[in-house]
């Protein structure tokens, strides 16, 4: 589905796993390097959603498109994306609409179309996450 060297950033409604990267709960006292990844994560996460707030404000038949294929949504997000800075390089400004409506993504979709078993990519999840925290 995804590379093992890539991954989604996600919050804390989703579940940890080696593809889908989320912020360490405070279920203990945190590290200052687990706190430095939760900013570093948060702070990234904020850029995406705003260029994905872009792209919907742009192209409002993104909000309900319906795919089960992460590689045909990949498509269709970079064709906005390519869309989007053809436009801009022409002029073509558009209004804002400021709905703040947040996307609405199904975690048990994600979940069924997973070919390990849970355990292996949440333990796979945990592994990445702390390493990528150490950098």
């Amino acid at each position: 589905m995804i590379s093992k060297n890539l991954h989604i950033l996600g919050d804390s409604a989703f579940p940890l796993l080696e593809n889908l990267l989320v912020p360490y709960k405070a279920t203990h006292i945190l590290s200052d390097r687990e706190k430095l990844f939760n900013k570093r994560l948060s702070s990234t996460r904020v850029v995406i959603e705003q260029a994905f707030g872009l792209l919907l404000g742009r192209f409002r038949r993104l909000k309900s498109l319906e795919s089960k294929s992460v590689e045909l949504m990949s498509l269709i997000v970079t064709g906005a994306c390519i869309l989007h800075n053809l436009a801009l390089k022409n002029n073509d400004l558009f209004e804002i609409e400021d709905n703040d409506q947040d996307f609405d993504i199904q975690t048990d979709e994600f979940h069924q179309n997973l070919d390990v078993p849970i355990a292996v990519t949440q333990r796979n999840g945990i592994d990445k996450r702390n390493e990528l925290s150490l950098r």
